[in-house]
């Protein structure tokens, strides 16, 4: 009996060792290198989040229904909502100089901002609004630009700015008012904060 219960204690060590072993082997560790690529965005190369300024001269050549050429100061104050969206309202005083009058516009600004560098970046602007005083109407005004700088920048872009107003026609007949458009292309300069 006591042969049976040695060789039951040896039999019951050496599963317990060879159960140990098992159990290294299925704790060793096994280390694998992985190479990754990592893509960083530069996010000061844009605009920063938050409130921002514009400031704005305009020169426009007439076109459409009343060719009159015109030059223009205008601002902008809104919201950066990140890197590439803007959002603001602004105002305008345009002095038209064949009419020798003066329209104020007034309108939302919608602006996507694509990066191209530390301190360059394409834009692209739409103006929406009305201008209440001496030319009346409607108003919109899309361009493309260049924004030069880092928060601060200078801007330059090429647009068109429809105009809605009453022109006066005249015919071989009748003459008569009507709604036109005081259209102009614009070049525009700038800078903003």
């Amino acid at each position: 009996m006591k042969k049976l219960i040695l060789m039951a204690v040896m039999a019951l060590g050496m599963s317990v060792a060879a159960n140990a072993q098992i159990g290294e082997s299925k704790s060793r560790k096994i280390e694998t290198t992985y190479t990754t690529t990592t893509t960083t965005v530069n996010v000061d190369k844009a605009p920063f989040k938050g409130y921002k300024g514009m400031l704005d001269l305009t020169y426009g050549v007439g076109v459409g229904d009343v060719e009159s050429s015109r030059f223009g100061v205008t601002t902008v104050q809104g919201y950066q909502f990140n890197p590439y969206l803007f959002l603001g309202l602004g105002v305008g005083l345009n002095y038209w100089f064949d009419a020798e009058t003066v329209s104020i516009p007034i309108f939302v600004d919608t602006r996507a901002t694509l990066p191209l560098s530390q301190s360059a970046a394409l834009f692209f602007d739409f103006r929406l609004g009305y201008s209440p005083i001496d030319i009346e109407g409607f108003h919109m005004s899309p361009s493309i630009g260049v924004r030069l700088g880092r928060k601060s920048a200078f801007t330059f872009s090429l647009g068109y700015e429809y105009q809605s107003c009453d022109v006066y026609y005249e015919g071989y007949y009748y003459d008569y008012y009507g709604r036109g458009n005081a259209g102009a292309f614009n070049i525009r300069m700038g800078f903003d904060w």
